[in-house]
């Protein structure tokens, strides 16, 4: 009775493998993130996400060029044999019932402090970190997303004049820029408005990480008046 107690057991087991094994494959590879009645921040992070807001409201915060770039990384490390431009990093699936749901895209000033960490911690030789550079900033297809709203609203939200001088400040604050050249970047800002065009924003960006970049070789870069890593 023992013996065929344990053989049903075992065949139970090998028949059942499968479906856990399924279940485990979708609980890994898929973030889901739920808002009810109320309001949340959602930063993507899983090559697939599935973000739903009933009566509420949900801002996706929307990857900064350091994130893309590390995120780049990995997927290079994961298929080397593959072509990174051949590589859809992310695909996200937005569903709106009675709400909002808004791609938040980053301030100027947060996009120049975590280049910065990620200059300064040593992860990368520098010449890696310009070539990953480039990829991100051409890719637009780095975060992919399909959407379905009904009785709601799903878009893509700037970041206000306020907001951009604000984390601009915090950036003078923590020696990462100069008053000076805040003065600068503050005049750009207000010239353009906060529609700044890519071009324009990735040579700004360019400008403060490696101030020299353009009439230095690659290791000779001054940098920025703070060169410590920010964990703040």
């Amino acid at each position: 009775m023992k013996d065929e107690y344990e053989s049903w057991l075992l065949q139970k087991q090998a028949a059942t493998a499968p479906l856990r094994s399924l279940e485990l494959r979708c609980y890994t590879s898929l973030m889901f993130h739920l808002t009810i009645f109320g309001g949340s921040e959602v930063r993507l992070k899983d090559r697939r996400n599935l973000v739903i807001t009933i009566w509420g409201g949900t801002d996706i915060l929307m990857p900064t060029l350091a994130e893309k770039i590390m995120r780049l990384r990995e997927l290079k490390e994961k298929y080397p044999q593959q072509p990174l431009s051949e590589v859809v990093p992310r695909r996200t699936n937005v569903i709106t019932f009675q709400g909002g749901t808004s791609r938040k895209l980053p301030t100027f000033g947060r996009e120049i402090d975590e280049m910065v960490q990620l200059r300064d911690c040593g992860l990368m030789p520098e010449d890696e970190l310009l070539e990953l550079w480039q990829e991100a900033a051409k890719r637009e297809d780095f975060d992919v997303f399909g959407t379905f709203t009904m009785m709601g609203g799903t878009g893509e939200d700037r970041p206000s004049e306020d907001e951009e001088l604000q984390d601009l400040l915090k950036l003078v604050l923590k020696g990462i820029i100069t008053a000076q050249e805040y003065l600068e970047l503050k005049r750009y800002i207000a010239a353009e408005g906060t529609a700044l065009l890519k071009t324009d924003l990735q040579q700004k960006l360019r400008n403060c990480i490696f101030p020299a970049r353009s009439s230095a070789p690659l290791g000779s870069v001054r940098p920025l008046p703070s060169n410590r890593l920010l964990t703040e």
